[in-house]
């Protein structure tokens, strides 16, 4: 064996290792959410949403005030404590799931449930000065969540054409409904008041201690309120165009966190944009932790192995030597332990029918067979009348087993060398 340069110098060598480092923390970066994250800012109403039934302009608004802000993606930002921020869409939702949502939260945090009301669909890319996630809105949909809050009712009511404003018991401007032509409002006996519109509600909260006939009494602890905001004008980024809105959304949550913490999460998970545990995430837990420690001290190892062998390496001979000769063994071998001789004789022929014709000077336009009877009209000029190409060439053609296409190809042979110089 010979001995070669150094394939890559120190230098080189923790110039690849650098970038390799890179390469993977980008990686592990993107698993763990970062580019893999879906997007958000999808034309919906939610706190991701930067169009007019979107909440994007709520989240910012709290998040300048002082408020922390979270975008729950997962059922562990639910269980968070302080205000967690329900916009369900009106449809393909179980009350029954977002009972227990609400039921679990409040037991360490208040909760605030924005009814949606929009229908709405993306703007096209070609109109004029149209951003990312902005919608036309083209009708409306009220909730229809059975099993949540059944003694609430909400419909939809006219209180006059453009902007109206409403009424509030909260200190702070009155709000503004930018149409009033499609007001949403909610009814209902344990609803306090804190917007309304011509004495109907548009935000409440939602009292259990108001006894209504047939009701059992239950546990005498009560949990963190619930409010109910039954027209999302009022918080979503429509209705935030308007100055009064963004006061009235400042003082209003001011009282739903009352004394607790100033953090404010806005789950997503109801919206169809929830998030499973990343791989990343998986890696660092238990059992899968075990798995990961061993995988490191692998790595460690080999990296301290391969930082250890610089210099020259030894070079060893070609595996597969070169040529035609050995090109062709490698072939007839495969083709030997695949056991597929069916498919050397068709080619053959063809093989043999060309050189044939360029040798005999046949025209190369004329289709197979009567080149095949040229042959054969050449092998009898020569007083072969034992040999016939086109019955050999058609015989091969179909030939399956491996001693008829060698013998046949054998005779295709013999026919060349008699005919070619």
């Amino acid at each position: 064996m010979t001995r070669n340069p150094a394939s890559f110098s120190p230098r080189a060598a923790a110039a690849l290792v650098l970038v390799g480092v890179v390469l993977f923390v980008a990686l592990l970066w993107q698993v763990g959410g970062g580019l893999a994250a879906s997007q958000i800012n999808n034309g919906e109403g939610h706190a991701g949403g930067k169009g007019l039934n979107g909440f994007a302009g709520l989240a910012r608004l709290l998040a300048s005030s002082g408020q922390t802000v979270v975008l729950g993606r997962d059922e562990a930002a639910m269980g968070t404590p302080g205000v967690l921020v329900l916009t369900p869409p009106p449809l393909g939702l179980r009350g029954g799931d977002l009972d227990r949502a609400v039921a679990r939260h409040r037991q360490i945090g208040p909760v605030v449930v924005i009814a949606p009301k929009w229908m709405a669909s993306p703007l096209s890319g070609d109109q004029p000065g149209a951003q990312p996630g902005w919608v036309w809105l083209w009708s409306t949909h009220l909730p229809e969540w059975p099993d949540f809050l059944d003694d609430v009712s909400v419909e939809l009511r006219q209180e006059g054409k453009g902007a109206r404003r409403a009424d509030t018991a909260l200190n702070a401007p009155a709000p503004v409904l930018p149409d009033g032509n499609r007001v949403e409002v909610g009814s209902g006996a344990r609803l306090i008041p804190l917007a309304d519109a011509s004495g109907h509600i548009l935000a409440a909260r939602y009292d259990e201690t108001i006894t209504l006939p047939g009701d059992v009494r239950g546990d005498d602890r009560q949990p963190y309120p619930l409010y109910l905001v039954f027209d999302p004008d009022l918080l979503d980024n429509y209705g935030l165009s308007h100055a009064e809105n963004a006061q009235w959304a400042e003082a209003f949550f001011a009282q739903v966190e009352g004394h607790g913490p100033r953090r404010v999460t806005f789950d997503l998970t109801f919206n169809g944009l929830g998030r499973q545990p990343n791989l990343l995430t998986l890696a660092f837990m238990p059992p899968y932790l075990t798995a990961t420690l061993v995988l490191a001290l692998a790595l460690a190892a080999a990296l301290w192995r391969g930082l250890l062998r610089f210099g020259p390496v030894a070079q060893e001979g070609l595996a597969t030597p070169l040529g035609k000769a050995s090109l062709l063994g490698q072939a007839g071998a495969i083709i030997l332990r695949a056991r597929r001789y069916h498919v050397l004789g068709p080619p053959y022929a063809e093989a043999a029918r060309l050189h044939l014709a360029r040798a005999l000077s046949l025209p190369r336009q004329q289709d197979a067979a009567n080149t095949d009877a040229a042959i054969d009209r050449a092998l009898a000029t020569r007083g072969i009348h034992d040999l016939s190409f086109s019955d050999t060439a058609s015989r091969l053609s179909r030939a399956g087993a491996r001693g008829d296409v060698l013998d046949l190809a054998a005779r295709l042979h013999a026919i060349e060398r008699i005919l070619t110089p």
